[in-house]
């Protein structure tokens, strides 16, 4: 182990390397303008020092992505990283855009990169933390989170898990208009966010939409990406715990309600609601006027 007076020499170098790399980085205003563009401080809050549960505030939409798109964030893999899950193949882009716009599921992508973003460094400051308490004997949060703030994105990076059982046959020129959008914000806003993305229960027929889509996406992102078939859960494993893979994918970790599957009843009376809400609100606006 490192004395006190080496252990600052070494956060000194690594914080200066850091942040000549930020300072270095060209991308930092085109992030800002994009941040502004997308009014990201409005619809994440300018705080960030809220509880996982409590940061982002709701998003009004909520309910929609509830109703027709069942996903969670929830568990970490090995590295540490964040995990996202989504029941892709159960997703009609043509019935989310019957309630929302192409521009609000963009802006819903641009949320959802911001507070994975958030996890990410939440995660990494921890880690951090107990290696520069380990190696240096210095139990420092505000030097973990600068070391984390200024740092490669190697620290940075999500575990996505998206299951294509129930993909449509019908292709979705909307859809794939829509993904291309957002990848090419996170490449050029969250670059190198991505650690991996397993696609399971893959149908053969992905193999010709995977065709089409993988040209949105530069040649190493195109490397991260695990497409499998049903037989999935020994990958997953290589780069999850089981206490961190869902239940219903053969861990032991249970799935939040944003991941239930509702049955088209159920879907018709959460959008109907939702419905009601929103002409209540714009009411009570128009009240005010």
């Amino acid at each position: 182990a490192f004395n006190r007076e080496e252990s600052s020499s070494v956060i000194v170098v690594v914080v200066g390397c850091a942040r000549s790399r930020a300072e270095n980085n060209n991308d930092d205003a085109a992030s800002i303008s994009n941040r502004i563009k997308n009014a990201v401080k409005v619809f994440m809050a300018a705080s960030t020092e809220l509880t996982s549960a409590e940061y982002p505030p709701a998003d009004p939409e909520e309910e929609v992505y509830r109703a027709l798109c069942p996903h969670a964030v929830i568990g970490k893999c090995k590295e540490n990283r964040p995990i996202y899950w989504e029941k892709t193949g159960l997703i009609r882009v043509h019935k989310l855009l019957h309630h929302l716009t192409p521009k609000k599921l963009v802006k819903r992508h641009v949320r959802h990169m911001e507070y994975l973003t958030h996890l990410m460094r939440k995660n990494a400051a921890s880690q951090v933390k107990g290696i520069i308490r380990n190696k240096c004997g210095i139990a420092d949060e505000q030097i973990a989170s600068l070391i984390v703030a200024l740092a490669t994105p190697d620290y940075l990076k999500q575990v996505v898990v998206m299951d294509l059982e129930g993909l449509s046959y019908a292709p979705d020129s909307q859809g794939i208009s829509i993904f291309r959008s957002c990848m090419k914000i996170d490449q050029n806003f969250y670059p190198e966010r991505l650690g991996v993305c397993f696609i399971i229960n893959a149908p053969w027929l992905f193999t010709g939409v995977w065709a089409m889509v993988r040209h949105f996406l530069d040649p190493k992102t195109q490397r991260k990406f695990r497409i499998i078939g049903t037989s999935y859960q020994d990958e997953l494993k290589k780069v999850i715990d089981a206490d961190n893979i869902l239940e219903c994918y053969g861990g032991n970790l249970k799935a939040p309600g944003t991941f239930t599957v509702y049955n088209e009843k159920e879907k018709a009376e959460i959008l109907s609601s939702f419905a009601e809400s929103k002409g209540s609100l714009a009411k009570d606006e128009k009240d005010k006027r």
